[in-house]
């Protein structure tokens, strides 16, 4: 480093040092002094509570939620600054959205298992209860009878950071494949999302 270059970054410093000290010794703003622990627990308290049912997206509980906040930012004196309209400026911003909603009315699955002694014109059939013994995802339903192999993959885990691959050696196409809920020893709950499976 040479002397003139040292020079100039002692300047610098200097120079900053002097603009910044005096910021560490003035008080607190009024509106940083004024939250208190006790303030913020009351919002989290309501935006947690039963009565919003879980803030789902385009639900009830979200628009009470939306409308608690806006109200919450208004008072302390925020601008909106969401959609336009005539003369005036939302707290919110519309966008579309598109939803699927699955019919659980009437929704039922029988398992039909041929084995010894038995025919494929007299299955056995195993009922199982929606919400109880298997669930739901409302994406590409379709009703009707299906047919094929069972094959079990685990837990349903492809993860390259725990050095995971259920479906390794297994073919799962035109297959039933049964997995076990939730996550295995070692991996927290919430390393789901670093899950993946075959399309």
């Amino acid at each position: 480093m040479t002397a003139s270059y040292r020079n100039t970054f002692a300047l610098s410093l200097l120079l900053v040092l002097s603009l910044t000290l005096p910021l560490l010794g003035q008080p607190e703003p009024a509106a940083v002094s004024g939250i208190t622990s006790r303030q913020i627990e009351g919002h989290i308290r309501f935006l947690a509570s039963d009565l919003l049912e879980g803030r789902d997206t385009a639900s009830e509980g979200e628009r009470l939620a939306g409308s608690y906040i806006s109200n919450q930012l208004s008072r302390s004196g925020f601008e909106p600054a969401g959609d336009r309209g005539d003369d005036t400026t939302s707290w919110f911003q519309a966008f579309p959205m598109f939803s699927t909603t699955a019919q659980l009315e009437g929704c039922s699955f029988e398992l039909l298992t041929i084995g010894s002694g038995i025919t494929s014109e007299q299955p056995s059939p195993v009922p199982f209860q929606v919400n109880e013994d298997f669930f739901v995802s409302p994406r590409g339903l379709e009703s009707g009878p299906s047919e094929g192999s069972v094959v079990f993959a685990g837990h349903g885990i492809v993860s390259k950071d725990h050095d995971i691959d259920d479906y390794a050696g297994i073919e799962v196409e035109n297959c039933f494949v049964l997995i076990f809920d939730g996550n295995p020893a070692g991996i927290e709950v919430g390393e789901g999302r670093n899950r993946s499976r075959p399309g």
